[in-house]
């Protein structure tokens, strides 16, 4: 420890010190070399690192990347059916229009989209990596929380066909962005039926339609929220009637993605495929009957050495049975070992028909 004379005052810092020794000791005696340096190079962020992982992934899925402002008006909050109250409110506003702090990403990003299509743009699909900010939500430090999102919308001027509802456009975008990310095992769930909500996700869920929405969870993790704008923020922003939204946790998705990933070496046998068919009441989710598939399955995988996987191929109603559906599932088997018979697959088949039929009162077809 080396501490300074009281009269020298000049002497504050440690860089102080060390030019006293050298003036003390002669500068002509100092190795004319240069110091030591670390060639190691620097680590890359991993929250960097990520978010260009996000953009690649998007750009290549043909989305186009903005910026908006993290500042909005009351007017969009109120559109939105986001409450002034829980946005940071700007005193010395530079504008008008930029006196809070936004809730979340999807009623700056729709606000895009009409100017687009002004352009004579009739399809295209916008994306943004941004914060939000919500009055309450604050971090480890007891200082407003930053909320990383990611903001998908997916924008089409031609009338959506009969039974074609843009949320799907949204969800395919999400699942492609998932898939690619190595996250696995994500479940949809109504969004009036979400739980565990954060109140930054409830405001944020506000700009969305409730029965044309879903919550995403991976795991325990709310992961964000898709599906199609509300009816007022889509008549406020003039938004053609194909349009739709997604707005993801960047901080749980980075962390869901860092788990790791398993490996299965190819198989050398020939996989096995079937589709099954399950008419069922109308009242059963489709995620409720594919979680019922994949459970039925993974036994026989445990208890047969099988593997499988689950493809989505219809869901049709007849015009005259409303109470009912039939969804339709490509579903390939193999086995590490050997090649699987058809008389094997069929008799799986077979009880998973007769569990649907005991647990779901559903018929297979």
């Amino acid at each position: 420890t080396v501490i300074a004379p009281f009269w020298r005052t000049d002497i504050k810092i440690p860089e102080d010190i060390v030019e006293e020794v050298g003036r003390l000791y002669g500068y002509e005696h100092l190795p004319l070399q240069l110091p030591p340096r670390d060639l190691t190079p620097a680590k890359l962020d991993p929250l960097l690192a990520f978010k260009s992982q996000l953009r690649h992934i998007l750009s290549s899925a043909g989305a186009n990347e903005v910026l908006t402002y993290s500042f909005v008006n009351n007017t969009l909050l109120a559109n939105a059916n986001q409450e002034a109250e829980d946005a940071y409110h700007i005193r010395n506003a530079l504008s008008p229009d930029l006196q809070y702090y936004r809730l979340s990403l999807t009623p700056s990003l729709l606000e895009k989209v009409h100017s687009n299509v002004k352009a004579r743009f009739d399809r295209f699909a916008l994306f943004e990596i941004g914060a939000a900010h919500v009055r309450g939500v604050e971090d480890s430090e007891k200082l407003p929380a930053e909320l990383l999102r990611l903001g998908i919308a997916i924008v089409s001027t031609s009338k959506p066909k009969e039974g074609k509802a843009a949320f799907y456009k949204a969800k395919y975008y999400v699942d492609n962005l998932l898939n690619k990310l190595s996250i696995s095992d994500v479940e949809y769930w109504p969004l009036e039926e979400a739980k565990n909500q954060t109140k930054d996700w409830q405001a944020a869920s506000k700009a969305f339609e409730l029965k044309r929405s879903a919550a995403l969870y991976g795991g325990k993790n709310f992961l964000g929220v898709v599906g199609e704008p509300s009816a007022k923020l889509r008549a406020a922003l003039k938004l053609p009637l194909d349009s739709a939204a997604a707005e993801l946790n960047i901080n749980a998705m980075q962390q869901l993605s860092a788990a790791g990933v398993d490996y299965c070496p190819l198989n050398r046998f020939p996989s096995l495929d079937q589709d099954l068919c399950l008419r069922s009441s109308i009242e059963i989710t489709y995620a409720g009957l594919t979680e019922f598939l994949k459970n039925h399955l993974g036994r026989a995988t445990k208890e047969h050495g099988y593997g499988f996987a689950v493809e989505p191929l219809d869901i049709f109603q007849r015009p005259k049975d409303k109470s009912h559906k039939q969804t339709t599932w490509r579903i390939s088997f193999w086995h590490p070992q050997r090649t699987l018979t058809t008389t094997e697959v069929n008799r799986l088949f077979d009880k998973i028909a007769v569990a649907a039929k005991k647990e779901l009162a559903a018929e297979r077809i």
